[in-house]
């Protein structure tokens, strides 16, 4: 019985419906070797797979069908690309695309810029950039913009930044995104005055402001304006409460995560806790970041019990820790010469019944922990 392409349509759609990727590859690969092909929609399974985070599996979708790519599909196979941080292999795409003149929209445009700047690639990316803002029909790159800034202040090239940022706004004056990205780009090149002009230069512009351009202020106003003033930042974010509170991993937390981290150098690590402790009295469900933080802030202050009561009054409340944070209980126990207690934790056997694994800080602590207690 002969089969057209509505019927392998559907069952690629029954296939990405139920995540079975092994079996949707195959279909693709049964094609593709029957040169069956034609209508049938390749381009909508890598979008699904990059969806799906499997982002290798759309990769080789797009080498074994490159006959069939377009806009929609380049899109997808460069936002895998970016993924794996494989921007040499962008590159070759996006040469691909301009070799067999595929128009390049607003979304190919920010995943090829993206792609190529997850490996630092600033270059290319500033040259797709430019070409973007002179194409009349391109209504938006602002993912693609905001990445290139993130990389010139990895790079500590902030007057880059500053010119791609001021070539940016003048064709797209309004796009909060990319301010945010210029907020955190001058925060990556401890150009702290800068960071807090160009917030101020945002309020005062009418823009929108959102919890990420609040975020981006919580570092430059904890060490120009003291820990007040970004204590009233976290203050007014709880009060909004962006997220809601069943986002296990919104940005709440990253902002939470900032306020922490700020407080670092100024001794308040009590203030910290207090914070920390209110995002769960208010209903947030902190994740394993926020909390290595606050752990993170006790111990610089050689608070090691304070350190250790966070820990584990959050795991009691059902924080999910990841291994740097599962790490950082042992050491404090360690630190309060419970070295037992650390070597219990740093069991293999319960790592994994947890879904975590040791890496090398967890043996480093176990060895300090079973030096401390004489166990050569």
């Amino acid at each position: 019985m002969l089969r057209n392409a509505e019927t392998y349509n559907a069952e690629l759609e029954a296939y990405k419906a139920g995540a079975i990727w092994e079996s949707a590859l195959s279909l693709v690969q049964h094609l593709l070797n029957t040169q069956d092909l034609n209508n049938v929609q390749v381009g909508t399974l890598a979008a699904s797979l990059n969806k799906a985070a499997q982002w290798q599996s759309a990769i080789e979708t797009f080498q074994n069908t490159k006959e069939l790519a377009d806009t929609f599909m380049l899109t997808h196979i460069l936002g895998a690309l970016g993924k794996c941080g494989r921007g040499v292999e962008a590159t070759q795409v996006i040469n691909y695309a301009k070799k067999e003149a595929i128009r390049f929209d607003s979304y190919l445009y920010n995943a090829a810029i993206s792609s190529v700047c997850s490996s630092l690639m600033w270059e290319q990316g500033l040259n797709l950039l430019e070409k973007a803002l002179s194409d009349s029909h391109v209504s938006s790159v602002s993912r693609g913009a905001a990445d290139l800034l993130g990389t010139f202040g990895r790079l500590q090239e902030s007057q880059k930044a500053e010119k791609v940022f001021s070539n940016y706004i003048q064709r797209f004056p309004n796009d909060i995104e990319v301010y945010n990205a210029m907020m955190h780009s001058l925060n990556l090149c401890h150009r702290w005055h800068n960071s807090l002009s160009l917030f101020k230069s945002m309020a005062q512009r009418g823009l929108e402001l959102n919890i990420v351009s609040f975020t981006n202020a919580i570092n430059p106003m904890t060490r120009l304006l003291g820990w007040q003033a970004s204590l009233r930042i976290m203050k007014f974010i709880f009060q909004r409460d962006y997220d809601g509170k069943d986002n296990r991993h919104g940005n709440v937390m990253i902002a939470l995560n900032a306020f922490l981290s700020s407080l670092s150098n100024t001794g308040h690590w009590k203030m910290g806790l207090e914070m920390y402790r209110e995002a769960q009295d208010v209903g947030y469900k902190v994740d394993a970041s926020a909390l290595g933080s606050c752990v993170r802030l006790c111990l610089r202050s050689r608070e090691w019990s304070a350190a250790l009561g966070i820990l584990e009054d959050s795991m009691r409340k059902g924080v999910q820790l990841d291994v740097r944070s599962y790490n950082l209980a042992a050491y404090c126990y360690g630190c309060g010469y419970m070295w037992e207690k650390a070597v219990k934790l740093l069991d293999p056997t319960l790592m994994q019944r947890r879904n975590l694994f040791a890496n090398e800080f967890s043996f480093s602590i176990k060895t300090r922990c079973l030096m401390l207690g004489g166990q050569w």
